[in-house]
């Protein structure tokens, strides 16, 4: 029989292990030190409420097949992610192994996750073989649900889908300002006004967008005037810029510099944090290391452009094999820029060669959308690209 030993005033108590859920590595206290493996157990007698994580030291000698059977386990699915992707099964750390024990999402909120206070996003979790009932589910924090993180990212697409249309409006009510900056940006691009810049480079998606300047003196002078929202235009619309202050080029480009010479190497969890809460700097040094952790970019590329996180979600794109790759519902990145009305998010995807042909599982194109919403220039620019796709729509100058 599995079981657990611990000393408790010198008195043994044994508990009766009935699973091992899940396992996960926790980071050593000092460097040097090797990753601290714990499983999740689930004890015999308790419900899910009373799991919790232990290292294999604590587990009695007759827990080794409930061990072993753990390890075939994974290694199988470790296997399948492999030739899934077509990657070397050396590669692939993490595949979803708890989510066999889970029945379904119900709720998520920030709650205390420790004894020092720390708050942290966590899971309602109904799990398989318990009835329904607040007895019989738990919450767990996000940090644990790696081994789950296909049923986390289906949650939160399908939690913000089943909003009706004014709470979703409502939850981008923050993004209108920039909508019409956009709106101006690309009339004055029609009218060549303005000449559209980016760096070839697709880390490099922070946008440098700056009109024909006549003087040197005028740069400097707008230089001065800084910015301090993440996206601001210049009253003379000089210079564009998304996600930095204003600035002139030759500082644009310092900072482009000095991004490209960092590196941060991140394990899959902290790499999937990051760009949950929109690091882009965290991201774009992960993605230039020589360790990018095994991750499904494919995913990430898909929940970051759900919530409409633009300029993160054209630095993921480098690493997903197909652009057109869609989400249960069928939806590509086009068709979500089109439902948030964010006319820079898809003509970042339209130049990168999402398709604007794909539909979704109700048979609607990223236009269809786009005219359900009544975004008129975004349904304009879609159609031109459904009329003639390769066709030169901006002037782009690559460096």
């Amino acid at each position: 029989m599995a079981t657990k030993k611990t000393t408790a005033k010198k008195k043994e108590d044994i508990y009766v292990i009935e699973k091992l859920l899940d396992v996960k590595w926790v980071k050593p206290p000092h460097e040097g030190q090797e990753e601290e493996e714990l499983f999740r157990v689930r004890w015999k007698g308790y419900g899910p409420s009373h799991d919790t994580f232990e290292p294999e030291t604590n587990f009695a000698t007759s827990c080794y097949l409930l061990v072993q059977h753990f390890w075939e386990k994974y290694d199988d699915m470790r296997k399948k992610v492999a030739e899934e992707k077509n990657v070397p099964e050396a590669s692939v750390k993490h595949v979803n192994i708890l989510s066999l024990e889970i029945d379904r999402i119900i709720d998520n909120k920030f709650r205390e996750v420790n004894s020092l206070g720390e708050y942290e996003m966590s899971y309602k979790i109904k799990w398989h073989g318990y009835p329904e009932g607040d007895k019989w589910t738990s919450w767990v924090p996000e940090s644990d649900m790696t081994h789950a993180w296909d049923l986390v990212q289906n949650f939160k697409h399908h939690d913000r889908v089943t909003q009706p249309s004014s709470a979703v409006m409502a939850l981008t009510a923050h993004n209108q300002a920039r909508r019409v900056e956009d709106r101006e940006f690309f009339d004055k691009v029609n009218k060549g006004q303005l000449t559209w810049e980016y760096g070839e480079d697709l880390y490099t998606r922070i946008k440098s967008r700056r009109a024909k300047i006549q003087e040197d003196e005028q740069e400097e002078h707008d230089a001065r005037k800084v910015s301090t929202t993440s996206q601001a235009l210049t009253q003379d619309n000089s210079l564009i810029l998304f996600g930095l202050p204003t600035r002139t080029p030759r500082l644009v480009e310092e900072e482009f510099t000095r991004m490209e010479m960092e590196r941060t190497i991140l394990s899959p969890y902290e790499l999937n944090k990051a760009v949950d809460e929109n690091d882009y700097q965290q991201v774009f040094a992960c993605l230039h290391s020589e360790c990018v952790p095994d991750v499904d970019f494919s995913s990430l590329f898909l929940s970051t452009a759900r919530r409409g996180c633009r300029d993160m979600a054209l630095l993921l794109a480098s690493r997903v094999p197909d652009l057109a790759v869609k989400d249960q519902w069928g939806q590509t990145a086009l068709i979500m820029a089109a439902r948030l009305g964010d006319l820079t998010f898809c003509q970042g995807l339209l130049n990168l060669g999402v398709p604007v042909i794909e539909r979704n599982t109700e048979g609607q194109l990223a236009s269809d959308i786009a005219r359900h919403f009544g975004y008129t220039q975004v349904l304009e620019l879609l159609h031109r690209y459904e009329e003639k796709p390769n066709m030169d729509t901006f002037t782009t100058h690559y460096k």
